[in-house]
């Protein structure tokens, strides 16, 4: 059993690593995964998920607003 993962090509329904989606996914994870460490640091627990909630809301409305600016 090899180690090696299949590419992307094979019929999975996976977008290229390189497009729009996948950095739009990028960012929306990274916001929300900052947004969880900022959050557990001020109220361990709960705090953790209220940040991650706002962060990823926060990374989607940059993905968004991005998107928009990229279309006009």
């Amino acid at each position: 059993m090899s180690e090696n993962l299949p590419d992307n090509g094979g019929g999975s329904n996976l977008p290229p690593i390189d497009s729009e989606g996948a950095k739009a996914v990028g960012v929306i994870g990274g916001s929300a995964a900052a947004g969880a460490f900022i959050g557990s640091a001020i109220a361990p627990g709960i705090g953790s998920v209220i940040g991650a909630g706002i962060g990823g809301a926060v990374g989607s409305a940059c993905v968004i607003i991005k998107t928009i600016n990229d279309g006009q």
